[in-house]
């Protein structure tokens, strides 16, 4: 993801700029996708740890 969210890619040959602009949107959006989802489950499951008692 963090090559993904910096417009690049590791294809088996090491790192490579993507340099197809439609590519390059539809990663960031999934990448801004994923992270989000990461945030809200990590902000649940903190608040449901700090909610069980002790």
């Amino acid at each position: 993801m963090a090559l993904a969210a910096q417009g690049a890619r590791n294809m088996d040959d090491g790192p490579e700029r993507i340099e197809d602009d439609s590519l390059k949107k539809m990663l960031s959006e999934k990448v801004r996708q994923i992270q989000l989802h990461s945030f809200f489950a990590a902000v649940a499951l903190t608040a449901l740890a700090i909610a069980l008692p002790d």
